[in-house]
């Protein structure tokens, strides 16, 4: 029999990813079964990445919509709708990244003249329309492929099918990232949908999903590792400022409460997790010799200047090692926004300013890499957690509502 103390390890321990596929197929079998529509949602699923490469880890595609629902039925999610939304997630945008990838169809349509300006204009509407016609064909076989044999049902049960095949259908459409669409405004699309029975459920879908993926970045280098983190900055800072909203007017969902702060926190405790080890990578390759300056020099930035409330620009007359945490969040969305000569110039600015401030140290150019790439984890991690333990913080500048008008922070 567990003891208490055990029972609570288990309880607040950080969840994780089952890499054994048989071990998830065996487990989940039970949900899948009570339901046909969610069995013929995974059956979709399994067909389609059975036959995809394998992730960057190594692992088969489809060990990833499978982890996504047993994170859901961790915390008591075991409904047709949601577990469907689950390892459905990424089919549509998979199915048509799957199209794109082949080349023939933009190849076909998009052979002009790249020397002749005038074309750019035509080629871009080109490529819109193709990724228009792809989407929709995509949305077409998934709604056949979630045709059921209904001949022996009355038409009370049809109706019941036909109407959560189509609410399937809505969900997966606000989970699935279109083409030219940026990540930042993706994300607000899921906070700005107007039914909030579908909203919560795509947004603990959404954290069950980034769950699995942060948990699993051993593949990526240190680079890709803080974009993976930093998209779950976004995403996190925003379910909080929604969970306190709707606690604080009543409106929040008795039935998914409760499942919600659960993966609200594990995300929150996954991000952690990945930017500690971060950290601990910086210190293997040389931040070491500098690291107390670093952690002081972070704690000035929060107490004295608030940089954890908000999002700050560089000061350029600040001679202060703080000033490397100055503007951390708009490096990290050039990158996301893949404006990599804004983000690279903000990377050369921090080791110039590195080189002279750390001269007597003698650092090596590895080191003074270690030591920008230590920084930013450091920083970031500090954001989750307060996220995670403040009860009413929220970081302004970086929520779904302070977009700009083209879906940027400001």
């Amino acid at each position: 029999m567990d003891t208490p103390e055990q029972m609570l390890f288990e309880r607040i321990n950080l969840w994780q990813p089952e890499r054994q596929l048989e071990i998830l197929e065996k487990n989940l079998i039970p949900n899948f079964s009570k339901s046909a529509l969610l069995q013929k949602s995974k059956d979709i699923s399994f067909e389609f990445y059975d036959k995809k490469p394998k992730r960057k880890n190594g692992e088969p595609s489809y060990i990833h919509p499978l982890n996504v629902v047993l994170n859901l039925n961790r915390v008591d999610i075991k409904d047709e709708l949601t577990l469907s939304l689950g390892v459905l997630h990424d089919y549509v945008e998979d199915c048509i990244d799957e199209q794109i990838a082949s080349g023939l169809k933009l190849n076909k349509e998009l052979s002009l003249d790249k020397n002749n300006n005038q074309q750019e204009e035509k080629k871009l509407n080109t490529q819109n329309k193709i990724y228009e016609q792809e989407e929709s064909q995509a949305y077409h076989i998934l709604d056949q492929a979630l045709e059921l044999d209904t001949k022996i049902l009355d038409e009370t049960e049809k109706k019941k099918i036909l109407i959560q095949k189509a609410r399937i259908i809505e969900g997966v459409r606000l989970l699935s990232r279109k083409k030219k669409e940026g990540y930042y405004q993706y994300i607000a699309n899921i906070f700005n949908s107007s039914d909030e029975d579908l909203k919560e459920r795509v947004i603990m879908v959404k954290l069950a999903d980034r769950i699995h993926n942060i948990n699993c970045i051993e593949g990526f280098n240190e680079k890709q590792r803080l974009h993976e983190c930093f998209k779950n900055l976004f995403i996190l800072n925003n379910v909080k400022r929604f969970i306190f909203e709707k606690q604080k007017s009543g409106f929040l969902s008795l039935r998914f409460s409760s499942a919600l702060q659960n993966l609200f926190t594990q995300c929150c405790k996954a991000t952690f997790a990945a930017y500690l080890t971060l950290c601990d990578i910086a210190k293997s390759k040389g931040s070491r010799k500098v690291r107390l300056l670093i952690q002081l020099a972070f704690r000035k930035f929060a107490f004295e200047k608030g940089g954890l409330w908000e999002v700050t620009k560089p000061d350029p007359q600040e001679k202060h090692p703080l000033r490397l945490f100055q503007g951390v969040i708009r490096k990290y969305d050039a990158y996301l926004l893949k404006n990599y000569t804004d983000f690279e110039q903000r990377e050369k600015d921090e080791r110039e300013y590195c080189l002279k401030f750390f001269e007597s140290c003698n650092l090596t150019e590895e080191e003074i890499t270690a030591i920008i790439g230590y920084k930013d984890a450091y920083a970031l991690k500090e954001i989750v957690v307060k996220l995670l333990y403040d009860e009413e913080y929220v970081m302004s500048g970086f929520l779904t509502t302070e977009l700009s008008g083209e879906g940027k922070i400001q």
